[in-house]
Protein backbone atom coordinates (compact mmCIF):
# COMPACT_ATOMS: atom_id res chain seq x y z
CA UNK A 1 0.00 0.00 0.00
CA UNK A 2 0.70 3.29 -0.04
CA UNK A 3 1.37 4.27 3.45
CA UNK A 4 3.53 1.08 3.66
CA UNK A 5 5.28 2.61 1.11
CA UNK A 6 5.42 5.95 2.63
CA UNK A 7 6.42 4.50 6.11
CA UNK A 8 9.26 2.47 4.59
CA UNK A 9 10.95 5.94 2.73
CA UNK A 10 11.08 7.14 6.22
CA UNK A 11 14.77 8.07 6.47
CA UNK A 12 14.64 8.56 2.47
CA UNK A 13 13.69 12.29 2.28
CA UNK A 14 16.47 14.73 0.42
CA UNK A 15 17.52 17.83 2.80
CA UNK A 16 19.12 21.17 1.98
CA UNK A 17 19.42 24.41 3.75
CA UNK A 18 16.04 25.08 4.83
CA UNK A 19 15.29 21.24 5.19
CA UNK A 20 13.49 18.53 3.53
CA UNK A 21 12.24 19.12 -0.23
CA UNK A 22 11.48 15.54 -1.46
CA UNK A 23 11.97 12.10 -0.83
CA UNK A 24 14.54 10.04 -2.74
CA UNK A 25 12.82 8.48 -5.61
CA UNK A 26 15.86 6.40 -6.51
CA UNK A 27 15.07 4.42 -3.31
CA UNK A 28 11.32 3.66 -4.16
CA UNK A 29 12.00 0.46 -6.31
CA UNK A 30 14.15 -0.70 -3.58
CA UNK A 31 11.87 -0.21 -0.52
CA UNK A 32 8.63 -1.17 -2.73
CA UNK A 33 10.05 -4.95 -3.63
CA UNK A 34 11.37 -5.19 0.30
CA UNK A 35 8.20 -4.86 1.48
CA UNK A 36 6.24 -6.68 -0.91
CA UNK A 37 4.61 -4.23 -3.55
CA UNK A 38 4.53 -6.01 -7.03
CA UNK A 39 5.46 -3.93 -10.03
CA UNK A 40 1.56 -3.85 -11.16
CA UNK A 41 0.80 -2.17 -7.87
CA UNK A 42 3.58 0.41 -7.89
CA UNK A 43 1.81 2.86 -9.69
CA UNK A 44 -0.86 3.48 -7.66
CA UNK A 45 1.04 3.70 -4.43
CA UNK A 46 3.56 5.62 -6.17
CA UNK A 47 0.56 8.03 -6.20
CA UNK A 48 -0.95 7.57 -3.11
CA UNK A 49 2.93 8.14 -1.90
CA UNK A 50 3.23 11.29 -3.85
CA UNK A 51 0.02 13.00 -1.79
CA UNK A 52 1.75 11.90 1.01
CA UNK A 53 4.51 13.71 0.50
CA UNK A 54 3.31 16.31 -0.83
CA UNK A 55 0.98 16.53 2.87
CA UNK A 56 4.01 16.00 4.87
CA UNK A 57 6.57 18.54 3.28
CA UNK A 58 3.25 20.96 4.46
CA UNK A 59 3.70 20.39 7.56
CA UNK A 60 7.33 20.36 8.02
CA UNK A 61 7.34 23.60 6.74
CA UNK A 62 4.45 25.05 9.02
CA UNK A 63 6.24 23.41 11.71
CA UNK A 64 9.61 25.76 10.47
CA UNK A 65 7.38 29.02 10.17
CA UNK A 66 6.65 28.82 13.99
CA UNK A 67 10.13 28.04 14.84
CA UNK A 68 11.32 31.21 13.66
Amino acid sequence: SAFSLFNALNGQWRVGHNGAYALDYNTIPIAAELIGIDKEELPFAFNGLRIMESAALQIMEAERKKQK
